[in-house]
């Protein structure tokens, strides 16, 4: 079968017998042959670079890619994990926050089931810890007064 992109080729060199149709074998390949080959690989080089045919596989395996600018698409990164590209988030699916820290950020809406700290939280002026199923009991400081308020029955 004539190798038309670059998805078509073999990493086994002996497998790879013509490039675009132009026949490699060295018993029966003209000069022109060769010339032919050159500028057929050269069109499927430029496939891949105007975008025009896409690589089936990239393995990038402990590199990186530095100054890449991605569609505005989503990328997904694993079952239930996306990469919202044009919002700048990653969304994940239950239970596939874990690790010993998070580091800055903002989480929203999030129920942990159980946390140790070993230090302080700190909580902006008018923001209440609420403690109890129903938020009960509350602790706060308004900027110039703080307030410990039980309207529970505990």
């Amino acid at each position: 079968m004539p190798k038309a992109n670059w998805n078509q080729y073999s990493t086994t060199a002996g497998s790879n017998t013509d490039v675009g149709g132009v026949d490699t074998d060295e018993s029966s390949m003209m000069p022109s042959d060769v010339n032919n080959a050159i500028r057929e690989l050269m069109s499927h080089t430029a496939d891949v670079v105007a975008g025009t045919v896409a690589l089936s596989s990239i393995n990038i395996d402990g590199g990186a890619i530095d100054g890449v600018t991605m569609a505005t698409s989503d990328i997904t990164v694993g079952s239930g994990k996306t990469l919202d590209v044009s919002a700048g988030t990653l969304t994940l699916a239950a239970d596939q926050i874990s690790g010993d820290a998070i580091n800055g950020g903002t989480i929203n809406g999030v129920t942990i089931a159980a946390a140790a700290f070993s230090g302080s939280t700190t909580h902006a002026d008018n923001a209440y810890a609420q403690f109890g199923a129903s938020n009960d009991l509350k602790v706060g400081h308004n900027g110039s007064h703080s307030y410990i308020s039980e309207e529970g029955t505990g």
